[in-house]
């Protein structure tokens, strides 16, 4: 432990307010002088100090702590982000088997690399492959034209494709899209998984 002497100099006519049991040191004296009152005050400085070092010790704690944690949890969600982006990726590849009240058709989603999609047999009406792309949970089909060699009209696909689940996980697949140019209309489809 390290006691600090500290030395206060005050008028003698002072020095009789002064008495140990007002001094909250360890040890303290008063001495009168001619004129004046010395007063000798020892005090424990390192509680002070250790004090201070405590409660830098335990911010220092918290905020360790709070970082720590912080990065745990970036690391946690980066990786089961691209875990899932890969599920996904793999979720939508396949055959399916479309039933509509007009006709029956096989749909082919196709992954072509990384969160690129080809789709074959669209609608049952496109005999070229469609492109999309992987989107969080669904599969976005840009805006795509697609022109008749034959009769020189043309057509604009867009749409979305989501996974749904009917008898088990990821079984079902359902597309909304819409046809722009010599022909317009919205529609959708669902196709079971083969």
């Amino acid at each position: 432990m390290i006691l600090r002497l500290t030395r206060f100099t005050f008028p003698s006519t002072c020095c009789t307010s002064f008495t140990n049991k007002n001094c909250h040191s360890t040890k303290s004296s008063i001495e009168s002088g001619p004129g004046n009152c010395t007063f000798d005050l020892k005090s424990k400085s390192n509680n002070l100090n250790l004090n201070l070092m405590k409660h830098s010790f335990v911010i220092f704690r918290n905020l360790s702590i709070l970082l720590l944690s912080f990065t745990l949890i970036l690391g946690a969600c980066s990786k089961n982000s691209h875990d899932d982006s890969s599920a996904q990726q793999s979720a939508f590849a396949g055959k399916y088997l479309v039933v509509t009240s007009s006709e029956t058709f096989t749909l082919q989603i196709d992954n072509s690399g990384g969160s690129n999609f080809k789709i074959k047999e669209f609608g049952g009406f496109l005999n070229v492959p469609l492109n999309a792309v992987l989107e969080g949970n669904s599969l976005k089909i840009p805006s795509q034209t697609f022109t008749n060699a034959g009769s020189g009209k043309s057509i604009t696909v867009t749409g979305t494709g989501i996974l749904l689940t009917k008898g088990k996980k990821d079984d079902t697949i359902r597309f909304d899209y819409k046809v722009t140019g010599f022909t317009n209309y919205e529609s959708d489809f669902e196709g079971t998984r083969k």
